[in-house]
């Protein structure tokens, strides 16, 4: 049996015909891009480690070469399956891998010896030929949704062999008065290259040539559209050939010569398609009329899936009839409506026209333009708005009307009317503002979800972000060899970010990349948003500025709406309606309610309480606009601000978290709003307030670094010295928090006696005090720390601060227990409980619950410990499964010999990053216990080696529960693998880092011994 060449065919997409079978999915992208690949380079054998490194650049040697070897197998499988008569088309060893050459044929191939053969000959006929089976061979520019570098340039290449052919083959049937056929190959490079004018003009002038003006008149009704979509003028040459046009169409029927008689000479083709033409003898025939068409976009459609279902399913199956997609100018509305009413083409048919009401007539009638909008098949003079009620309900037509902000109040009553009367009009509006008539159905066109980059984000997660795929579209339209790579990937999410995932913003920065980089448009979008604009050739300036965009959305607001909204922008992040309240005069949900329904303002919902926030490109606009009024808002927002933090830093853990997170931003722009205008005791106020919230929440990465600020403002004149105070013990703490022990001591020394100098005894100086106390504690001295903590328990009652009382109570039990006075301590943590309970503060009472846990533990009631922290003593409200509270609750699975647990605990306590502080070097010696009990001697040993260098480190010793500990597993380690060895093991494990750990701790998940093992003890 003779077997007949598979072909595989790259233009339009790549798509492989063996006998009867057509295929056209491969296993992954990848995958086809390698059969592409090879299918180009038919003569050449590739080493597989050139194949691997051009199809995965950025990938591990080793996982390379294994995707490489399972898409040639996948290949394999696929072209050549069991019982086919086929020969072997992918060839491959160890070495190399190819095409059999003499299996396969190609259309790129045969393309290439086509016009090969044109461009080599003088000979006409041959010419024409050879380049009419070149463009009969290209179906679509090469490989159509494999975006691979690789195939940039080829692609490039051969789309302009493809014009060119298209070229001469126009000129040539011209010379020859072939006009049919010189139109069809216009047609080809009219639908290559939509944009380009003169592709559009030849095609006009060959209908008029050929006797078809009414052709010519409808190619120049689809170009003047598109032209518009695209903002691209109309020149003067083809206005004069719709005159032409319009002439012929309308002329009298007459006897003339005929328009395609042949001449003695072939003239050259602009000769001939620029030559006036006679009148034809007979007037065409009128073309049917068509419903108004809708736009037309070449570009990608990106995002918006959900809100895309939405309207499908509302207008397609749920019966609704008219929805409004609300939403600022350029954020993709039109573009939504035309893509939806394209879904829903199955349901309406060809039912469906498209509206632009931006320059609408308010004295026009809506009712009157729906009817001649949706009933083009009537004569002009019957259509009429009662029409409109004749249309069936079970034939429905469909009408996008666009830019539905601008109806009048009366034509909106209008438009209720007319969809009360007519049941089978459906529509779909876009609007600044929902149009509130009866049946409408609002969905809110908000910003695209913004990405993320980190550690853990790979391209593909960054590629599949609808603010990212929109960008890499639309910069690939612009510069054709664009892609997302690893090197350019965090400057693209910073642009997206940036610019709060605004389409119209993306699309303009996207349109730079032809001449800058990613980074650098990520500065200069950052620098001014007015930036962003380009050259447009229609009236609507909207397409072409994001300024213009959000000052058309703003125009028509009220003067209350307007300074509510100017009065927001001064805040960076979302706010609350009690600091709405205190931003805006006047009616204050009213304003916010305009707001919202122009999605100015938007809204983040959660189980606590309504959150709103300013849509960032808008905050940016009124920031650049040298708004007057917005800087007057900034001595609110200053004042607001500062208020507000020194009410929430005397509230609980968890109000104190809900605010730092969300308004950090707005008291670092407080802070610097008072330093500018020299209000220094102010400044440090805010400053100080901000900076102890960073270290009550542990964030003493931002709480140092925010300390540099302070700390000029320190030595400003006229600064209290219960401010300077204030920041001495505050740095203190967020030092303790970091782990440097010494410099904490130190600085809240410092702070301490200054207070003591004022003869201030106030919330702060208690507070400061008791921090110290706690560093006592930590550097061994808990009968210092106790003597401090009982004498602060009249302060505390007298300040009646619950938070601080419930704290007092809290450490003080740490030092009673280190000092094993068990049953004070009990009480002392008894009293936390109980107050932080009141007060339901989870925090708090995580922390009690696991400290009460440990105080069994050391007593050796490991029960009453596990018991404390997972019975009914431990409420959900506890159980937040904090660091510290896995911590602890390992450490009892470790005694109680549950070993599987506990390392699932330890696992997900272990971070790898971040410095090595206090509860790291703590929690790595119950990782050596670990260790230690499953018999893994070495690794408990070099535990042990990584807490005496955390410890060290901070400058303390080991001392009390901790050392006993601590000896306990070294005293077991020198029984049972000799104290030389365990000596040498800890040396080793000073070197440790905690990266290191945690795969140790990763690779005993897989340990049967963790589930097997009993206490060896």
């Amino acid at each position: 049996m003779i077997s007949v060449p598979t072909r595989i065919e790259l233009f339009g997409g790549l798509q492989v015909r063996q006998d009867d079978r057509v295929i056209s999915r491969f296993q992954t992208v990848k995958t086809g891009a390698l059969l592409a690949y090879l299918a180009m380079h038919p003569q050449r054998t590739f080493s597989r480690e050139a194949v691997a490194e051009m199809l995965w650049p950025d990938g591990d040697s080793t996982a390379v070469r294994n995707r490489l070897n399972q898409a040639v197998s996948s290949l394999r499988r696929q072209l050549h399956p069991p019982g086919s008569s086929q020969r072997a088309v992918i060839m491959a060893d160890h070495h190399g891998v190819s095409i059999n050459a003499d299996a396969v044929t190609t259309d790129v191939a045969e393309f290439e010896t086509a016009v090969r053969t044109a461009t080599s000959s003088r000979d006409h006929t041959v010419i024409a030929e050879n380049y009419t089976v070149a463009t009969e061979l290209y179906k679509g520019d090469l490989l159509e949704g494999i975006n691979e570098p690789w195939a940039a340039l080829d692609r490039v290449r051969f789309r302009d062999s493809y014009l060119e052919a298209l070229t001469w083959l126009i000129k040539h049937h011209v010379e020859r008065h072939e006009y049919a056929d010189a139109i069809r190959f216009a047609q080809q490079r009219v639908l290559a290259e939509p944009l380009l004018e003169r592709n559009h003009r030849t095609l006009m002038r060959l209908y008029l040539k050929l006797g078809r003006p009414s052709s010519a008149l409808a190619h120049y009704d689809e170009f003047s559209r598109q032209a518009k979509i695209h903002d691209r003028p109309i020149s003067a040459k083809v206005s004069m050939l719709r005159e032409q046009a319009e002439l012929l169409s309308n002329a009298p029927g007459s006897a003339s010569q005929d328009v395609l008689a042949p001449k003695a000479a072939k003239p050259r083709l602009s000769a001939i398609v620029d030559a006036p033409l006679p009148l034809p003898t007979v007037a065409p025939a009128r073309e049917t009329p068509s419903y108004p068409a809708l736009p037309v976009y070449l570009s990608k459609w990106v995002g918006r899936e959900r809100e895309l279902e939405l309207v499908t399913t509302y207008l397609g199956q749920s019966g609704v009839r008219f929805v409004t997609l609300v939403g600022v100018s350029g954020m993709g509305k039109t573009r939504l409506a035309a893509e939806a009413a394209h879904q829903l083409s199955d349901f309406f048919g060809k039912r469906i026209a498209f509206a632009n009401l931006l320059d609408l007539d308010p004295t026009r009638k809506i009712a009157d333009l729906i009817s001649h909008t949706l009933l083009p098949e009537l004569a002009s003079g019957m259509r009429s708005a009662h029409d409109l009620a004749n249309i069936p309900a079970n034939e429905p037509r469909l009408v996008i009307l666009d830019n539905a902000e601008t109806m009048s109040p009366g034509q909106q009553l209008e438009l209720q009317e007319v969809l009360q009367r007519a049941p089978g009009v459906r529509i779909i509006a876009t609007s600044f503002f929902p149009l509130s008539l009866e049946g409408e159905h609002v969905i809110t066109i908000e910003p695209l979800p913004l990405p993320h980059y980190g550690p853990t984000a790979t391209l593909a997660d960054l590629a599949s972000n609808p603010c990212v795929a929109l960008f890499v579209s639309r910069a690939q339209a612009a510069k054709h060899d664009f892609q997302l790579t690893e090197r350019i990937a965090e400057a693209v999410v910073r642009i997206c970010r940036r610019l709060g995932g605004y389409p119209l913003a993306l699309e303009l920065a996207a349109s730079w990349t032809r001449n800058l980089t990613p980074a650098k448009i990520a500065e200069e979008v950052s620098a001014n948003l007015s930036n962003l604009n380009r050259k447009g050739q229609d009236e609507d300036d909207r397409r072409h500025s994001v300024s213009a965009a959000i000052q058309s959305t703003i125009a028509g607001l009220s003067k209350d709406s307007l300074d509510a909204l100017t009065s927001l922008a001064s805040i960076r992040g979302e706010f609350t309606l009690e600091i709405a309240r205190r931003m805006i005069d006047g009616d204050c949900l009213a304003s916010l309610r305009d707001l919202q329904d122009r999605t100015l303002v938007l809204v983040r919902e959660d189980d606590e309480e309504t959150r709103y926030y300013l849509l960032p490109v808008v905050r940016r606009y009124l920031a650049e606009s040298e708004n007057t009024a917005l800087n007057e808002f900034g001595h609110r927002h200053a004042r607001v601000y500062s208020e507000l933090a020194r009410d929430v830093i005397r509230r609980s853990t968890t109000e104190i978290s809900d605010f730092y997170w969300h308004s950090r931003m707005d008291l670092q722009a407080a802070f610097r709003f008072w330093e500018k205008n020299h209000r220094y005791a102010e400044a440090m106020t805010v400053g100080v307030l901000l900076q102890a919230m960073s270290a009550i929440l542990h964030d003493y990465g931002f709480g140092i670094e925010f300390s540099n600020s302070l700390e000029a403002l320190a030595g400003k004149e006229f600064i209290p010295p219960q401010l300077i105070a204030r920041y001495l013990g505050t740095l203190g703490y967020l030092h303790q928090l970091a782990g440097d022990v010494a410099e904490a001591d130190a600085l809240l020394r410092q702070s301490v006696e200054l207070f003591d100098r004022e003869k201030i005894d106030d919330f702060w100086s208690v507070v400061m005090r008791i921090n110290r106390a706690v560093v006592r504690h930590r550097q061994g001295h808990p009968d210092q720390a106790l003597e401090c903590f009982t004498e602060s328990i009249p302060a505390v009652e007298r300040l009646r601060d619950w938070r601080l009382s419930a704290r007092l109570h809290l450490v003080r039990g740490h030092s009673l227990c280190e000092l094993e006075q068990w049953d004070e301590a009990e009480k002392s943590y008894a009293n936390a409980l109980r107050i932080s309970r009141d007060h339901k503060d989870p925090v708090t009472m995580n922390a009690v619950v696991s400290s009460l846990a440990n105080l069994y533990s050391l007593q050796g009631r490991f029960e009453a410990a596990y018991q404390t922290l997972v019975g009914d003593q431990s409420s959900p409200l506890i159980q937040t499964l904090s660091r510290a509270f896995r911590t602890t609750l390992a450490r009892i699975l470790l005694r109680l010999g549950h070993y599987k647990e506990a390392l699932e605990h330890l696992q997900q306590s272990w971070d790898p990053i971040g410095p090595v502080v206090y509860q790291d070097w703590s929690l790595g010696m119950d990782v050596a216990k670990l260790f230690s009990d499953l018999g893994k001697w070495p690794q408990a040993a070099s535990m042990l080696g990584f807490v005496l260098e955390g410890i060290e480190h901070e400058g303390l010793t080991v001392h009390g529960q901790e050392g006993r500990y601590f000896e306990e597993i070294r005293a077991r380690l020198y029984r049972e693998l000799g104290k030389p060895e365990t000596d040498d093991a800890i040396a080793l494990g000073r070197f440790l880092g905690k990266a290191q750990v945690g795969e140790m701790l990763r690779a005993l998940q897989s340990d049967e011994t963790v589930s097997t093992s009993s206490m060896l003890s």
